[in-house]
Parts: structure tokens; C-alpha cells; sequence
């Protein structure tokens, strides 16, 4: 990962990942009945807290307006600002990815190591939502030796949500050949337990 762009490191480490189409319906249906969903669709983007410093205000407006209905009118602005601020984050992590993907694509094939190839697969999948991409590149990266063991995992993790159990299945025994770090071990294992239960079925 470039260290560069941290924000963007986050997102792909530790964010779940989100569509601008998914992001907006949530949004929209926070609006009328489940406000807390402003603070998923940040969750999902890696940005937790900031989800966190919209909705608890929010709830707590709510809770005053009742014996203070001037009040009230903050509410609907609060959560239309951080809709707002969503997209923007949104298109900012969009942009750095496209920046970042021009950068791995600059390098000669030649000097392509395993973890350029699955950061670019990463990025495409999981922030520009370009899977067919991201699968392209990620059958250039398995014929690579080694790779790092975090990046397959969350490689792994895309491929099952886009039910590719049987390719999620390999990436993640990989994954598990490297893997030294105990928390990461336990989740390789728990994702290749998973990608093996998908495959037969």
C-alpha cells in the first residue's frame, strides 16, 4: 500500500466498501425512518467516528425536540449535511483510488510484484466497484509468487462477495502459507472454512 494515502489505506484495510448507488439508499431511507444508516454508510467507508459525530448529535436533537419542538428543524439540515459530506468523502477515496491505480499501471510488468498486482484489484473492486477489472488483474496476480497475507485475505473477502467461492477458496490458503500474525491467521482461517462450505454447496 502507498503510504501516501492513508485515507485510502484505511478505506481498503479496514472499510467494508460501498457503492455511490447503495450509499444514497441507505441515505435516503435514514431520512424518513432509520437515521442511524448515515452512520453505517460511514462505517462502511472506514470512517466509523465520523459516522458516529453525525449521529449522536442527531439522536440527541431528537430526544430535546420533544420538549423543545423549535429544535426539530435542525434535525432533517444535520442529516442532509452529512448525506453531503458522505458523497464527498465517497468521491474523494474514488478519485485517490484512480490516481493510485494510473501510478501501479505506470509500473513495467517486468517490476509487477504480487502485492501492486492484488492492491490493484483491491482498489478496483472494493472502491470503484469494478469487479470484472478487478478479477482480470487478480488472475495476473496468483500466477505471481508470494503476496501479502493481509492483502489476499481482503482479496479473499471481495471474491466471496461476488461468489467466486472457488477462487476465494485458493486466495485464501495463500493467504494462509504467509500469514504469521495471530488475529489474521484466525481470520484466514475462519474466511477458508467459509469459501469451503460455499464451494460445495
Amino acid at each position: 500500500m502507498n503510504a501516501r494515502n492513508q485515507e485510502l489505506n484505511e478505506y481498503v484495510l479496514r472499510g467494508q466498501g460501498i457503492s455511490r448507488t447503495k450509499l444514497n439508499v441507505m441515505c435516503f431511507i435514514g431520512l424518513f425512518i432509520f437515521g442511524w444508516l448515515l452512520g453505517m454508510a460511514f462505517h462502511q467507508m472506514g470512517k466509523k467516528t465520523t459516522g458516529l459525530c453525525y449521529v449522536v448529535p442527531l439522536v440527541m436533537l431528537l430526544i430535546v425536540s420533544l420538549t423543545a419542538p423549535g429544535l426539530g428543524f435542525l434535525v432533517p439540515v444535520i442529516y442532509i449535511f452529512g448525506w453531503i459530506h458522505a458523497n464527498t468523502v465517497l468521491s474523494r477515496l474514488q478519485s485517490l483510488a484512480r490516481q493510485r491505480i494510473a501510478e501501479i499501471e505506470a509500473i513495467p510488468s517486468s517490476d509487477e510484484t504480487a502485492d501492486d498486482l492484488l492492491e490493484l484489484a483491491l482498489l478496483e473492486s472494493k472502491v470503484l466497484r469494478r469487479l470484472d477489472q478487478a478479477m482480470s488483474v487478480l488472475t495476473r496476480a496468483i500466477e505471481l509468487p508470494g503476496g501479502d497475507p493481509q492483502l489476499l485475505n481482503l482479496v479473499g473477502d471481495q471474491l466471496l462477495a461476488a461468489k467466486r467461492f472457488t477462487e476465494a477458496k485458493q486466495v485464501f490458503e495463500r493467504a494462509l502459507e504467509d500469514a504469521r500474525e495471530e488475529s489474521l491467521v484466525k481470520q484466514v482461517k475462519r474466511n477458508l472454512k467459509l469459501a469451503e462450505r460455499r464451494a460445495r454447496s
